[in-house]
């Protein structure tokens, strides 16, 4: 029989460096308070580095903080839980009206997060940029396209590479005038963070839309467009944090909307062209 996570800890205890032995010991303390929280979330609270958590989870014999996590929830019920109560919501009389209650309050509560000022000064980059180069990765591409193809009915150029290469080269050739925009739910994508570090080392400015304000994505970007929650979870299934992120999207176009900069480049167009395909 396998270990468990906990046991695993134990047992490895004494071979770990003393910035690891921080993280275990209050894993060890705190084992359920983890299961809502991103690797930048759990080194601040323990004050160790992203690379230290990583580096322990490895030691431990995972391949990463993400599968790390993944086990202890298992391990602590948490999963258990969520489907006990998902299926006894699914069964209650008015299940219908309940989660479009909770979708329409986690949507709301967004304003906590944004104001009419940051939202502006990020359209006015938008607005005014030569690119906006909008990258994304996994289940978060789609996002990416869907702002592509919004954004240029607005008159605003912009790409959406769909591979990790393709957005790279993007931003390797990016002018200085452009923008970069960054969609990642947890904000700590590799390949995003990396895609911004980028941009960084070319001064070119940047914005993440994500769900946590303390990641590694938030610890690098100009400017954050979180989407309420304050934190990730890597149970996207359970939430509407997808549903949220669109909304953060479609409230960042409102702002961006210029009827003079749609007609001064006749961004309505391909609509007008298309309409001989629909009845």
């Amino acid at each position: 029989m396998e270990k468990s996570v906990l046991e695993t800890i134990r047992s490895e205890y004494s071979k770990l460096p003393t910035a690891e032995r921080k993280i275990a010991d209050f894993i060890l303390e705190h084992p359920t308070e983890i299961n809502d929280k991103n690797i930048s979330q759990l080194a601040k609270l323990v004050n160790v580095s992203d690379a230290t958590v990583v580096r322990f989870c490895k030691h431990l014999g995972y391949k990463g903080f993400h599968q790390f996590t993944i086990f202890l929830a298992n391990e602590n019920g948490k999963i258990a839980e969520e489907r006990k109560a998902h299926e006894e919501l699914l069964k209650s009389e008015d299940s219908v009206s309940r989660i479009l209650r909770r979708y329409t309050q986690e949507i709301f509560e967004i304003r906590h997060e944004l104001n009419s000022e940051l939202l502006i000064h990020c359209a006015e980059l938008i607005r005014n940029s030569t690119f906006v180069h909008i990258i994304a990765v996994g289940n978060t591409n789609p996002l990416a396209q869907y702002m592509h193809f919004k954004m240029e009915r607005l008159g605003v150029r912009s790409t959406a590479e769909i591979s990790p290469e393709g957005f790279l080269n993007q931003v390797n050739l990016a002018e200085r005038s452009d923008v970069v925009l960054a969609i990642s739910q947890s904000g700590s994508s590799k390949q995003i963070v990396e895609g911004v570090r980028l941009a960084k080392k070319r001064d070119i400015r940047t914005i993440a839309v994500t769900t946590s304000t303390i990641s590694p994505l938030s610890d690098i970007s100009d400017y954050i467009l979180s989407s309420g929650s304050g934190h990730a979870t890597s149970r996207y299934h359970i939430d509407s944090e997808f549903l949220k992120i669109v909304a953060v999207i479609d409230l960042l176009l409102e702002f961006v909307m210029n009827y003079d900069k749609i007609n001064s480049v006749c961004a309505f167009a391909p609509e007008e062209i298309f309409s001989d395909n629909k009845f």
